[in-house]
């Protein structure tokens, strides 16, 4: 008569317990630091208290807590199933009189009892402490069970992954290693092929995607918010539901693996190819990525994915035959080599019409335009994001768009500058439209952007001290840019609003010129709103009517950098300037550098200093170079002359 097997097993669960308890101690002192141990800290410093804002458990050291909940379930699940590793212990260990199902459950039980009771222990703890140390004003009874319910489901969810992934394979360090490219992998793949695409497809907005949530797509990047935001109940049903179908789908592995699969790197044959084409393909994107954003060059795009399809292909080998001599298996590498330059080739000539969409001006609710998705993301100062609903706008952007895509302008290998131009239409149908473009400067559609840009319309849209209700400013402060440290407050209510309408008056007729023109703003404006929101604007060189009210005030000469503010200014082509210098920690050397040269123009007239003042910009890459001395001689700026705004007498001096 056969033995009969019962589905619970005394002496199995007290040698996990024996085994493994240490993990669960581990947790629950870790839980201990973080929690109960970090609230009588607290409330035993006065002041500390003051400063830190608490808004639910886990307020409280929050890393720790959430280095726990990744680390703890994954180290659990590796030494719970260790001895899949091992081939001598899996032998005994199913040599047992029990099925492989019980066997399975004894292990997979107690694990969750060492992850459960801990955070029991605790929440029990923090309910008690809520009521001893009287802190039931920062944390209710309800968000500590919010807390005991969400740190439970994720832990759980970690875990059940950890144990997924040990079923696939054969090594305890691939597992770990494994499990958390399994939880990154769903944001990981988004980057990637987000950054990859844009090679291939003109138009196409990464920056769209990459701000679309991607970071929920990952477990990890999700959990790392429950400081600020509590799981909802959709997240959480679908972690439950995971948590199952991870619980059967390792149970059915479970009873498929073969012992002989220990120590192995895939535990599954089928699983194998998977494996290495998986991994050829990752490492390719990243290694494209790599290039591609780094040298902004096709010839090397290409050879970033050459390089990383060899490395992720032929190391995914050498991972599962565990040998270096895996180089004479090529034929398949060759065949996926193939059908990854026919999909890029596919992508090349657009087969999915990507590239020439462009929305029927009856199709458009509304438009917004920017210069990145970031603009539309994040509201403006007052809260709102505007759009383009004007007929002859929508028209004329409708135009530039079409010009884009017959443009198909490439990056110059080197060139660092670009007009980015982002679109995103909302449909009537209710569907979305993302476009992105860059163009280098001067590009030969000016034409095209410039009645947008100079349009009132795009002009609120970019600026909101446009559209703003001036009674809600309290105050207006003016900070010069440079190291003087000038400035101005204004409070008077009818200066505020004089001050409002020259800015006003300055914006509106403001060309396209001067909106893209690199000169240095003189100070920064900060409008101070009773909602304790803060609106800011750049005060550039063009802003006549603002700069008249600031005179007519008395304001001008305390409010941005002037020419008295200025020693000396020295001017020297750049060709003749050590390029390393001007990055120089030391003023001093900066300054006996441009004094050893000959060919330096040494500006010590008022006049003309502020003549280069007003028509410089940040340093880039000019034919001069332009090196303010400040009066306390300590401190210097270095600078370019704006484009076809170099003063006369300094063209006149280089001519000789």
């Amino acid at each position: 008569m056969p033995s009969k097997t019962f589905w619970f097993n005394k002496e199995i669960c007290m040698q996990i317990i024996r085994n493994m308890s240490w993990v669960s101690i581990v947790y629950f002192l870790g839980l201990v630091f973080a929690l109960p141990l970090k609230m009588l800290m607290m409330h035993t410093n006065d002041e500390y208290i003051y400063y830190k804002e608490i808004k639910n458990p886990f307020s409280y050291s929050f890393e720790i807590q959430y280095g726990l909940m990744l680390i703890i379930p994954v180290l659990l699940a590796i030494f719970l199933f260790l001895y899949l590793h091992l081939k001598d212990s899996a032998d005994f260990l199913h040599s047992l009189p029990m099925s492989r199902k019980v066997v399975f459950n004894h292990y997979v039980g107690m694990g969750v009892a060492f992850l459960t009771i801990p955070v029991l222990i605790i929440s029990c703890s923090v309910l008690i402490l809520r009521s001893v140390l009287d802190v039931g004003m920062f944390i209710s009874i309800e968000e500590v069970l919010i807390w005991t319910g969400i740190t439970w489901l994720f832990t759980m969810f970690i875990f059940f992954c950890a144990v997924y992934v040990g079923m696939v394979t054969g090594m305890a360090i691939l597992q770990g290693i494994f499990t958390y490219i399994l939880l990154l992998f769903p944001t990981g793949i988004v980057v990637l092929a987000a950054f990859n695409v844009k090679y291939f497809l003109h138009g196409f907005s990464y920056e769209y995607y990459l701000n679309s949530k991607v970071e929920t797509y990952s477990p990890i990047l999700y959990g790392s918010y429950f400081e600020h935001r509590a799981m909802s109940i959709s997240a959480a049903l679908l972690f439950s539901g995971l948590i199952i179908l991870l619980y059967f789908a390792s149970l059915w592995l479970y009873n498929k693996r073969h012992i002989e699969a220990a120590s192995s790197a895939i535990a599954f044959r089928g699983i194998k190819p998977i494996f290495i084409y998986g991994m050829a393909i990752g490492v390719m994107l990243i290694c494209g990525m790599y290039f591609g954003e780094m040298q902004n060059s096709t010839g090397w795009l290409v050879f970033g994915y050459i390089a990383g399809s060899l490395l992720g292909y032929f190391g995914a080998k050498m991972i599962i035959e565990k040998t270096w001599r895996v180089f004479g298996e090529y034929k398949r590498y060759l065949y996926f080599a193939g059908l990854a330059g026919l999909l890029m080739l596919l992508f090349q000539f657009d087969f999915t019409g990507f590239e020439k969409k462009v929305p029927a001006y009856s199709e458009i609710k509304q438009v917004y335009i920017g210069n990145s998705i970031y603009g539309y993301r994040d509201a403006d100062a007052l809260g709102q994001v505007r759009y383009l609903r004007e007929k002859e706008n929508i028209q004329n952007l409708l135009t530039l768009h079409k010009a884009l895509i017959k443009e198909d302008v490439e990056q110059e290998i080197g060139k660092k500058y670009y007009d980015d131009i982002f679109f995103y239409y909302e449909l009537k149908n209710g569907k979305k439209l993302a476009r992105q473009y860059n163009l280098p400067k001067n590009n030969s559609l000016t034409h095209l952007i410039k009645p947008i840009y100079e349009s009132k319309e795009y002009k609120e849209l970019t600026y909101p001290i446009l559209t703003l209700d001036e009674s809600k400013v309290d105050k207006i402060t003016v900070t010069s840019n440079g190291p003087v440290n000038k400035g101005v407050s204004i409070t008077d209510h009818k200066q505020i609003l004089d001050s409002i309408a020259a800015l006003r008056l300055d914006l509106l007729s403001e060309t396209y010129e001067e909106m893209i023109d690199e000169s240095r703003g003189y100070s920064g404006i900060e409008l101070l709103l009773n909602n304790d929101k803060r609106l800011y604007i750049e005060w550039m060189p063009d802003y006549e009517n603002f700069e008249s009210w600031l005179k007519q005030n008395n304001l001008l000469e305390s409010s941005r950098v002037t020419a008295n503010d200025i020693y000396q200014v020295w001017i020297a082509p750049r060709k003749d300037i050590d390029q390393n210098l001007l990055h120089a920690y030391s003023s001093d050397e900066i300054i006996k550098e441009f004094k050893s040269k000959k060919s330096v123009l040494k500006v010590e007239d008022k006049q003309d200093i502020g003549l280069v003042l007003e028509n410089s910009k940040w340093f880039s890459d000019g034919e001069y170079v332009i090196l303010f001395v400040y009066e306390n001689g300590n401190y210097v700026e270095v600078m370019d002359f704006i484009n076809n705004k170099i003063p006369e007498f300094v063209t006149e001096y280089f001519r000789k």
